[in-house]
């Protein structure tokens, strides 16, 4: 093996399709450990338009309104396209996408380490919501049961009279 095609750490050589279908050529290509592209399966007519993508993860949560649909989705995965003018997103770099609108946001692992932190919190606040709203249903519950025993005994003395 020559050493053009050693590849770096935390990389690996990989075979790769490029060019227009009936002038393909396989080439092998630097592929970093997280790329879970087949990039022989996902072909691209250029080397320059190879990127490389981890698999998505995500949360997404339904609606009392919208039960089982995906109404609210965050989606992430770690994204590198090594021949791009900027050289952040050359540079392996998080991607949050919410899956419905089409809104994608690129992060510096600095800025998606800060976002972890910042939803970290917003859980934490949902969840504090969440239980609020358990008391409050739950108190609500009380009245209820109180105030049907209170109209089923005015019920009794009203028809004990009638």
């Amino acid at each position: 093996m020559s050493k053009q095609s050693m590849p770096r750490p935390a990389h690996r050589m990989v075979p790769a399709v490029v060019g227009w279908p009936g002038r393909q050529t396989t080439v092998l290509i630097e592929d970093p450990d997280w790329c879970n592209i087949d990039h022989v399966d996902l072909w691209v007519h250029a080397l320059e338009d190879v990127d490389h993508y981890s698999d998505f993860t995500g949360w997404s949560t339904d609606s009392i309104l919208q039960p089982g649909d995906a109404v609210i989705e965050l989606l992430t995965r770690v994204h590198s396209d090594p021949l791009a003018e900027d050289a952040a997103l050359r540079d392996a770099h998080v991607i949050i996408d919410d899956g419905h609108a089409g809104s994608t946001c690129y992060l510096t692992p600095e800025m998606a380490e800060r976002a972890a932190d910042e939803l970290i919190a917003m859980a934490a606040d949902v969840r504090r919501a969440a239980q609020a709203a358990r008391q409050s249903n739950a108190l609500a519950g009380r009245q209820r049961r109180n105030r049907s025993q209170a109209d089923e005994s005015l019920r009794r003395v009203r028809g004990g009279q009638a």
